[in-house]
């Protein structure tokens, strides 16, 4: 026979909660840095590089770094695409999570949802 017992969660509720940032459209997951690495290896092009070709990459993320906050200091448009499916996921679950709050929608709504948006490969 098992016994469980009542641990404390390994973290606190407010470092894995994604509600604000949901809210206020920031990043939820880490996939920024995801795909900061994943340019970063189409950059340098191969496995196994010598020091000077990293650095000389380095040079280069950082000079488009540099462009990319030019172009925002000016007002200009992220010349990144954004997919429209996560766009509009990004709105629904903005405008689901402003529902609850204002009492339009239930928790159990909420989640019935959310259930029907989550899509399983």
């Amino acid at each position: 026979m098992m016994r469980f017992r009542r641990t404390p969660p390994r973290f606190q509720l407010d470092i894995w909660n994604v509600h604000a940032a949901t809210v206020s459209r920031e990043a939820r997951t880490n996939n920024l840095c995801e795909a900061w690495n994943n340019a970063f290896q189409v950059l340098v092009g191969h496995q196994h590089p010598s020091l000077w070709t990293v650095v000389g990459c380095f040079m280069k993320d950082a000079a488009m770094v540099e462009t990319e906050v030019y172009r925002v200091r000016n007002g200009e448009p992220s010349i990144k695409p954004k997919k429209k499916s996560t766009e509009r996921y990004q709105r629904r679950l903005k405008t689901l999570c402003e529902q609850v709050a204002s009492g339009e929608k239930s928790v159990s709504q909420f989640l019935n949802v959310v259930g029907g948006l989550v899509r399983l490969k």
